[in-house]
């Protein structure tokens, strides 16, 4: 990935200022955004932002999905994008993919010993039922929480019948 280094801070400045101007619309927009909000600041997010800088192109398909193609990049530069970028991510990908396209995730919480489901929209129709729904603003508070004081809440929301008890809170 060494050669790719070059060309990455040839066109930070300029795919940085294209990504800020990019609607959460488009399709890269809408990957990016959802590997922010389940992964920011650690390598899967980082990983695919060089993609796009890189040159790839993200596609949505006939069925709703997301899909990667090399757009300006050589058939050999994407084997080795893939391999490098793509391919120790493919676990963590499968859920931004989801996320982006349907608009919530399934997360085994090791803290509630449970599966909870983290969604964009907490009233969106299409949530599957059964789950305490977490929105992203939620899991950016609980980042500031200790193990015991997610339980707790866990355990009020449920009582409460979940919505935005964590509102107010000063954690």
């Amino acid at each position: 990935m060494g050669r790719f280094a070059r060309i990455l801070q040839q066109n930070s400045q300029t795919q940085n200022e294209q990504s800020a101007a990019q609607p959460s619309s488009s399709p890269w927009g809408k990957l990016l955004a959802a590997a922010n909000a389940l992964y920011r600041g650690q390598d899967v997010a980082g990983a695919l932002h060089s993609v796009r800088r890189l040159g790839a192109e993200c596609i949505v398909q006939a069925d709703g999905s997301f899909r990667l193609i090399p757009g300006q990049l050589s058939p050999s530069d994407w084997e080795e994008v893939k391999k490098n970028l793509l391919i120790p991510y493919v676990p963590q990908l499968k859920l931004i993919y989801h996320f982006a396209q349907h608009g919530w995730v399934y997360l085994k919480s090791s803290i509630l010993d449970e599966v909870i489901v983290i969604a964009l929209d907490k009233k969106a129709p299409t949530l599957p039922p059964g789950y305490e729904v977490y929105s992203i603003e939620d899991m950016k508070v609980l980042e500031r929480a200790t193990p015991e004081e997610i339980r707790q809440l866990h355990r009020a929301r449920k009582v409460f019948g979940g919505g935005n008890i964590l509102d107010g809170m000063g954690i």
